[in-house]
């Protein structure tokens, strides 16, 4: 999403001086003539300030705090800071007319409800970064701030999220294996969650090509006999796929007779078929098939009844794996009051993280504000119930109290936390074309 230049001088003028999302184009060749002609400095006022050396500290801090950037600088140009900010780091930025926008610091991804501001000792500068007049002793400190009116909790919300995609989902993809792909029928693919997760970020305007970061399980993806897909495996290869963008055309034909002649047509309370017929018929809306057996599905009158029984144990609430509702709705259904309020009553002290998480997901599917006060357990709504959990020091949403790390939930957490930032975001009034929520495709 690319802001237009119009937006770039407003942005300028008042001072808001870096913002935006990467159009990749690396300015590590950006040279001085870049600057903005609207903040010349005088030719007189330069020649008798390049003979003395201004001494100045620039600090660069990411959206989740973390120290990005701390130098002591020299410099005989009072306008340097750009350049001397494009020296010592790696940026994506804009040039034009009006000055430069700079996307990215260090390789950080900007979040849309945040701009890179500059202070200059303590105080947000009046102009963009060509503009800044520097001084000797001068303390220059570029952070992110937040457009919206957030509270703490829908803040930690986009910490968290920022948190999991820069220290986890990056390294999680890299590291994946082959020997993972397929264990059994039933077990294959064992880390999609991880590709559903990374499915709502590419479909709402992130740009992560994970290609090159696993060429191996790129090949094996691209490779692999569509003929052994079975049931959930091909819901579960779906995202695979298309998070390596490989070609879908091939499974697309072999989905297709699936759905005709494999496809089940009712829904069983308990685990097996709450869970698997959305894995199985979720990928058909991106890829533009219909069938009778879909359609049937979809607009079955079905409220799950909140117990759900997984590996021989019965659940007494409705723990978040029958994702019905939230199909129904991604095929236009309006939503069902009845199962909204249903799992809003629940008692979710108990629970783990994963449980109000994928609750959570179901209200956002909804485009229903989960945090609504009627929504509220002990003053509390279900999100802040969620980020109970969040370690600060692990930069995550831990799920059982007894992690050291992270487990196969962090991703089913993590995909349903994207649900709600982004139908969150879509209220947002200053954001250009906001995109839907979309959980599976």
């Amino acid at each position: 999403m690319k802001r237009s230049k119009l937006s770039l001088g407003l942005l300028l003028i008042g001072g808001l001086a870096l913002a935006g999302c990467s159009n990749n184009q690396k300015t590590s060749d950006v040279s001085t003539s870049n600057v903005s002609p609207s903040v010349e400095s005088s030719t007189s006022v330069q020649s008798s300030t390049e003979e003395k050396d201004i001494n100045y500290t620039l600090k660069v801090y990411d959206l989740d705090g973390t120290e990005l950037l701390n130098k002591s600088l020299k410099t005989k140009k009072k306008d340097s800071l750009f350049v001397d900010l494009n020296r010592e780091s790696t940026l994506d930025a804009d040039a034009s007319d009006l000055g430069h926008y700079i996307n990215s610091i260090n390789n950080s991804i900007i979040d849309q409800n945040y701009f890179l501001a500059i202070y200059q000792n303590g105080k947000m500068t009046s102009t963009g970064i060509d503009g800044v007049v520097l001084a000797d002793g001068d303390e220059i400190v570029i952070r992110n701030e937040c457009w919206a009116q957030f509270d703490e909790t829908d803040k930690l919300v986009d910490k968290a999220f920022y948190q999991y995609i820069k220290n986890y989902l990056i390294e999680d993809i890299k590291d994946d294996s082959v020997q993972d792909l397929w264990t059994d029928a039933d077990h294959c693919f064992s880390n999609y969650w991880t590709y559903v997760a990374l499915g709502v970020l590419k479909d709402n305007g992130y740009n992560i090509d994970i290609k090159s970061e696993n060429t191996a399980l790129y090949n094996a993806i691209k490779d692999f006999d569509l003929t052994k897909l079975t049931k959930t495996a091909y819901g579960k290869y779906y995202y695979y796929a298309k998070a390596f963008g490989v070609n879908l055309d091939s499974f697309k034909t072999q989905y297709e007779s699936f759905i005709e002649n494999s496809l089940e047509t009712e829904y069983t309370p308990g685990y097996s078929q709450e869970y698997s017929i959305p894995f199985e018929i979720a990928p058909a809306k991106s890829l533009n098939i219909t069938s009778d057996k879909i359609t049937a599905l979809v607009n079955t009158d079905y409220v799950p009844p909140f117990t759900t029984e997984w590996s021989g144990v019965t659940y007494s609430n409705y723990d978040g794996y029958n994702w019905f509702q939230t199909i129904n709705l991604l095929f236009g259904k309006e939503k069902n009051e009845t199962t909204l309020t249903a799992i809003s009553q629940l008692d979710y002290s108990n629970e783990t993280p994963t449980t109000v998480a994928l609750s959570i997901a179901t209200f956002a599917a909804s485009n229903e504000n989960v945090r609504k006060s009627e929504y509220e357990q002990n003053e509390k709504d279900l999100v802040e119930l969620l980020l109970e959990s969040y370690d600060s020091n692990l930069g995550l949403i831990k799920v059982f109290s007894t992690d050291e790390g992270i487990n196969y939930s962090t991703n089913q957490i993590y995909a349903s936390l994207f649900a709600y930032k982004f139908q969150r975001d879509s209220t947002v009034k200053y954001i250009p074309d906001p995109k839907a929520v979309n959980i599976f495709a």
